[in-house]
Parts: C-alpha cells; structure tokens; sequence
C-alpha cells in the first residue's frame, strides 16, 4: 500500500483524508504504490513490527529512524499513535527503543552460522563462512527462527518459512543442512564451468571464494546481447531510453504493471505523478532552484562514512572520537559568514528538524554545500532537537520523486548554536 520510506506519511497523511484536507487518489500518489485508493478509508493501523526476512538487506539489523530518508522526528509522530511494537535487533538502536517489546535475535556478524556473500556495489566479490566466534546470551535466538516459531503461533506451518525445520532441539542441526545446501549450489555452479572451490569441511575451516579471481575476465551481464546479438528483452530487442509503458495512459492507476513479456515492472508506483516516459531534468524538490532556498540557503548532503555500515560501528569508541570526528564539514567563507570557528557547536536546522553538533571548518567542501556523515545516532531532546546529529533529522518532505526516495541532500540553515547542550536522550 505504501513504500517503506514513507510509512510515517502513510500513517500522518491519513488523518487530512479523513478530514477532507487531502484525496484518496493524491494520497496514494505521495505515499501510496500500487494499492486501490480506496484502501485508506480501512486503513487503521495500531501494530508495527519492526523487522524483515532477508539477511542480505538488513531485516532485524535496521535501524528505520536513522537510516530512512524520513526525519525521525515525523517517524516518531506516527510511533506514538501505534498502541503496540515489536522489534527485533541484536543491539539497543535509537529505533529500539521505541518498541514495546524486543526480541533479541544473533548479531549476524559475530553470533550466528551463515553464509556471506559480499560485492554487489562495484566491488569485489567474495563468498565467506561465519562460524559464530561469540556464544549468544540469555534470550537470544537466531532471527530465522524467531520468524518461524512466530508464523506457527499464527498458525502457519513453519516449514513454509523454513522448510528445513523440524524441531526446537534441532535447530543447530536444521540450520546447518540449509547452509550446507546452499553451499552445495555454488560448488555445483563452478563444477559445471570445470572450477573446483573448497570443500564444505574446507569452507567452514577458512577457506572463502574469491569470486573475481575465477573469472577470466570481469563480469557484464550482457554478453549475449554484445557477442551473439541476442535481442534485449525490449519491445523493440534493442536498449530503449523511452518507456513506451509510461507514456500510455491507459496503464496510469493499476494496481499492478507488466512490460510486454509479462514481467512485473516492481519499482513502478501505481500513479507516477508528471514522470516523462524519458530522461529529462526536472527541478529537484529542496534542491537550489526550490524557493525554500531563501531561508535555507545551504545544500546538506550525508555522504556515508568510511567508519561506519549505515549505523554500525557508531558505538565503537576508536571510531567516534579519536580516529573520526563527528562533526557537520561547512566550507571557510560559509563558516565566516556566520562567525563560525573550527569546533563551534553549530545548529543545522530546517522546517523537518533541528541538528546540534560540533563543526569541522575546511576548504575541503564546496561553498553553499555542508556535509554530515550518514549514521549518526538520533538522540533528541524533548524539543526533538536531534544531539546525536543524525543527518535524516532533517531529511524528507519530498513527495514528487515516486522513484527514488526522498533524495539523502536537503536544504538547512547552519548557525552557531548559543547556550548549553541540554542533556539528550541516551
């Protein structure tokens, strides 16, 4: 009904329907992705669970307020209007700690069994065995079973979530035929191609795969099509810059869309608002050419830190403090424009949040650009001015990008930050 990054819209938008403030049909257009409209007048929800069902995207490891492209500030609205959350996370996060109750699953780095695979972003590629060097405590449970036993309170067989299940005292046991299968099928795929890899026994012992150091030469994905002449799976065989799907408007408002070979196009809302059936430069919502320029007069961006995965890590001593700083990067002229001196506590502020933080002054960032690391902690006061300095504090509001979420840059307004740091939320 709604796409992820908007759930707090989805839940605070629904009240100017009900008063008439706002259609059906504009609402599902901001928020909404391929549902009937008229599933809002039903729309009532009271119980949020916080979690998910793939390892590789981070399920139970999110931290939803400091990782949305949503101020946790709205987010925290909607909380509030939930009667009952469930979480569940290996670590205290500043999302956890709005829920009800917790269920305390493996951290999946060093508590669990599995199988990694990494690359997927440009880089290398690598297929890895984590044995669990830490013995988990007390209550923890691994998360897929946590998913298990919950859809068998809900009365669903629970080898429908995990077919390898078959009892509690097994799980170990259950748990190590799924990894073993799963490792059967990459060494089933290099055989085929004459390569042999370790061994289950060998790959359990250390050995990992070094997926690019197999191939002869890098990986494409469009071989066929560049050396054979294999025709692209377009309406026309070839590589199309214009979606003949989008500019028919008879497709606007179904619920689902399909391209010409019967594919579910998934990353297509039901409305998508004035997007062209081709590229063209449109004005971006808080951009430089928006008019909240005016009072907000520099571009934010949260370019993801070396030091960090998204939140993790944020913890680590050696990696807040001593090694890395957090601190929001202003350039020199924009810092003396505003008597701002290297390590002020500065305020960055917009019409989505407030951000206290020390400033780093340099000339190593463009003028009109300030920069704050992605991942820091939301840890509000109960103003809601944001102490940890998280930069999706003040994030979102942008409701005409039904692609891509509302865009990790905004505009801000930074100025030096006069009085004490009132003590925040831990």
């Amino acid at each position: 009904m709604y796409r992820s990054h908007y759930w707090a819209q989805a839940v605070l938008l629904r009240h100017e329907v009900r008063r008439g403030e706002l259609s059906e049909r504009e609402y599902m257009r901001r928020i909404g992705w391929k549902a009937d409209p008229a599933l809002v007048r039903e729309f009532d929800p009271k119980v949020l669970l916080w979690g998910g069902g793939n390892i590789s995207n981070g399920p139970h490891a999110s931290d939803t307020l400091v990782t949305a492209c949503e101020s946790p500030n709205f987010q925290v609205r909607a909380i509030n209007e939930m009667e009952f959350i469930a979480t569940t996370h290996s670590i205290m996060t500043s999302t956890a700690r709005y829920a009800d109750i917790i269920l305390p699953a493996q951290d999946w780095m060093w508590e669990e069994k599995n199988i990694t695979k990494t690359g997927g972003y440009g880089g290398f590629e690598c297929i890895n065995y984590c044995p669990g060097v830490v013995k988990p405590a007390g209550e923890v449970r691994p998360w897929v079973w946590i998913y298990t036993k919950l859809a068998q309170k809900l009365g669903v067989d629970p080898q429908k979530y995990f077919k390898y299940y078959t009892t509690d005292e097994n799980w170990d046991r259950d748990w190590e035929r799924y990894l073993m299968d799963g490792y059967q099928g990459v060494i089933n795929y290099y055989r085929k191609r004459n390569i042999e890899v370790p061994s289950w026994e060998e790959f359990t012992k250390g050995k990992f795969i070094n997926c690019d150091e197999l191939e002869e030469e890098p990986f494409t994905g469009w071989n066929e099509q560049i050396r054979e002449g294999k025709p692209f799976m377009t309406e026309s065989g070839k590589i199309e810059l214009r979606s003949n799907y989008i500019a028919n408007e008879e497709n606007r408002g179904k619920g689902e869309h399909y391209d010409t070979f019967g594919r579910l196009i998934t990353n297509l809302p039901g409305d998508w608002g004035p997007l062209n059936p081709y590229p063209t430069y449109r004005k971006p919502v808080r951009g430089m050419d928006d008019p909240l320029v005016n009072e907000f007069p520099l571009m934010q961006i949260a370019p993801h830190s070396r030091y960090r995965v998204h939140y993790l890590f944020w913890e680590h001593p050696w990696l807040r403090g001593q090694v890395y700083q957090h601190r929001v990067w202003i350039n020199t002229a924009d810092a003396s424009a505003r008597g701002i001196r290297d390590g002020d506590m500065v305020s960055v502020r917009n019409d989505r949040g407030r951000i206290v933080m020390p400033a780093y002054v340099t000339s190593r960032i463009m003028p009109g650009i300030i920069a704050i690391r992605h991942g820091g902690k939301y840890m509000p006061d109960e103003t809601g001015t944001d102490f940890g300095a998280s930069p999706s504090t003040t994030l979102g509001g942008d409701f005409e990008s039904c692609i891509t979420p509302a865009k990790a840059a905004t505009l801000v307004q930074v100025e030096k930050h006069m009085g004490l740091q009132p003590k925040a939320a831990t």
